[in-house]
């Protein structure tokens, strides 16, 4: 069935405190998309972010977000007071970050020390369910205790390590704080189960994202050292990036540890069948994040500056996905196909009838001609104008050359570029993919100045805010026409 979808991430939700949050605006949203004809709702990776805020290098593959956490929803429930609610003004157009951290966690903070009590049985029912919690709560909590740094910097090696002795007895001393931790994903996971019920009762479906490596700082590292690459002092050997692309012409040097699939695949894949059971609890479709590192996946030099120099290595093709299948049957996986291609990554992602990724902006190219015309790719295909990692189209288009521009307008068959987002808009909702997904900004002709991400660069990303007054009747049965135009409701 031919669908729609939106991408708009759970940060830039409007909202008078400063950041997106899983409270009344995201439900406002969810009923924008039923009156537009619009099926999917795609975020990005809701975990707990760290250093660089990004979605991408997250503290744990499991723990929410405490920063989507609603106030408003925190006194409806009880669990505030409205005195305690942040009185003075936030920048609607940008997400202080900094801000967020001293400000929420001590809101938070309260919030448990008023109500930890009251909804112990609750909570403890919540641990015993969500087993992953326990080491969660334990790291952050460390991470407090060291303050703030990374758990390879801990000055106790004993706990670095993980050894039971210390485990025991930070535990012990560390307990308030690991309540606490507990207490916000019970609350996080709560709300977001109560949000995803409401989306789906109302037909849409939330398509989220699992990045295919976990952060160096993270738990999931710290808690399963034996299934990355990592020396004997628990350095990583080499780490993750992309070579040069159309994205970034130093390459993208990620930093992540690397997978020790040898190790994994004497296990059964134990570890990631975990993440994915994590996350087929939040979401209905998962995006599976840079695909082509399951096939070969690009390792870079621990001590490189940027990501040119590195080498291609085999990952576990077939074989994981064999697993996957057999423990996780009905899972709906996307391949985030991007990047540099090759016939074994096509051949994986065919095997298990996986749809792949086309995005619009990358398909023009003046030497080859379209890589595929934009309607004779496969309907097992889902196309995008462009994803997270893009400009906007009004911005993509300012930076293009005359010669390129004649030659989309051509192909287009349009005399002039006046209207030319909307044309690129209405060439992927036109196109022959069973599902297409359009950025919220390019639906809105926003530019550069609301792009979320440019792969490479630290400091302004992740920062797009959508303002309420935005999102009117006159925009959603525009995009409702579109959907029927293209046969997409």
């Amino acid at each position: 069935m031919r669908k729609s979808g939106i991408i708009l991430h759970i940060s830039s939700l409007p909202n008078r405190y400063g950041i997106g949050t899983i409270g009344k605006s995201a439900y406002d949203f969810v009923d924008f998309l039923k009156s537009s004809g619009v099926k999917i709702w795609q975020v990005l990776p809701i975990g707990q972010t760290g250093y660089g805020d990004s979605p991408y290098q997250s503290f744990s593959s499991f723990a929410g977000n405490p920063y989507f956490i609603d106030y408003d929803r925190l006194v409806e429930m009880g669990l505030m007071q409205e005195s305690d609610l942040p009185t003075h003004e936030f920048d609607e157009n940008n997400i202080d970050y900094g801000q967020q951290y001293f400000e929420k966690y001590k809101i938070l903070r309260k919030s448990y020390n008023e109500n930890y009590d009251r909804l112990k049985v609750s909570i403890n029912e919540f641990r015993k369910e969500e087993t992953w919690v326990e080491d969660y709560a334990l790291f952050m909590s460390l991470k407090d205790h060291f303050g703030g740094q990374s758990w390879q910097d801990w000055s106790d090696l004993s706990i670095k390590k993980r050894e039971p002795h210390a485990i025991e007895l930070y535990r012990a001393i560390l307990s308030n704080d690991i309540n606490f931790y507990c207490y916000i994903q019970f609350i996080f996971y709560k709300e977001w189960k109560r949000l995803r019920e409401y989306a789906n009762l109302n037909g849409i479906e939330i398509f989220g994202d699992i990045p295919i490596y976990c952060s160096m700082d993270s738990c999931d590292v710290w808690a399963n050292a034996e299934c990355f690459q990592l020396d004997s002092e628990l350095k990583p050997i080499d780490v993750a990036g992309v070579p040069p692309d159309y994205f970034c012409e130093d390459g993208q040097l990620w930093g992540n540890p690397l997978y020790n699939w040898d190790g994994l695949k004497e296990n059964d894949y134990e570890f990631w069948i975990n993440r994915l059971k994590g996350t087929v609890k939040l979401f209905d479709m998962i995006r599976l994040d840079h695909f082509i590192g399951f096939a070969n996946y690009y390792a870079v030099p621990v001590d490189s500056e940027n990501a040119k120099i590195g080498e291609w290595r085999d990952g576990p093709n077939e074989d994981l996905f064999e697993v996957i299948n057999k423990k996780l049957d009905g899972i709906k996986i996307i391949a985030e196909d991007l990047g540099v291609v090759s016939e074994k990554v096509v051949e994986l992602r065919e095997k298990f009838n996986f749809p792949g990724m086309s995005v619009f902006v990358f398909m023009f190219d003046i030497n080859k001609g379209l890589e595929s015309g934009t309607y004779n790719l496969l309907e097992n295909t889902v196309a995008y104008t462009g994803t997270h990692d893009n400009d906007t189209l009004k911005g993509w288009w300012s930076t293009q050359e005359v010669e390129m521009k004649e030659y989309i307008l051509s192909y287009l068959n349009l005399e002039n570029d006046e209207n030319i987002v909307a044309d690129l808009v209405d060439m992927c909702l036109s196109s022959n993919a069973d599902t297409a997904i359009i950025p919220i900004q390019d639906y809105l002709l926003q530019d550069s100045d609301c792009r979320l991400n440019t792969p490479g660069t630290q400091g302004d990303n992740w920062r797009y805010r959508l303002k309420q007054e935005y999102l009117t009747e006159t925009l959603s049965q525009k995009i409702k026409n579109l959907n029927i135009k293209f046969n997409r409701i």
